[in-house]
């Protein structure tokens, strides 16, 4: 009897090793299918992640030193416009950006568009 079936006749060590044999063959194809996913799922997360990393390493303070907020406040006012209307705007360019690099990270197949005012005329 093997695996709870009674094939009719006695089985002899060669069959039944070659039955063990196919077996651990196909637990061992299984595996090899499993963690040929994962490695992939960690190299498209590790992408992302390098992705973000290099965006955040893309604006230096030595080449882009933080502004006096109160003035570019004051020069905004000036011309209609307010500094939490701009900063509102940078931060969502900036997550719909990280958004975007997790949606593919995450293997979601998500389109994200930004707000079309960004876009260079």
């Amino acid at each position: 009897m093997l695996c709870g079936f009674n094939l009719g006749y006695n089985m002899t060590e060669i069959e039944k090793l070659k039955l063990q044999v196919a077996h651990h063959y196909k637990e061992a194809i299984e595996a090899t299918t499993i963690a040929t996913h994962y490695a992939s799922e960690n190299e498209r997360l590790r992408d992302a992640l390098q992705k973000i990393e290099d965006w955040q390493r893309a604006y230096p303070l030595e080449i882009f030193p933080e502004p006096d907020f109160k003035m570019a406040a004051n020069v905004l006012k000036e011309a209609g416009m307010t500094l939490d209307a701009i900063s509102a705007s940078n931060m969502r360019h900036v997550l719909t950006g990280i958004k975007k690099i997790v949606d593919t990270g995450l293997g979601h197949n998500v389109e994200v568009r930004g707000d079309a005012s960004r876009r260079p005329s």
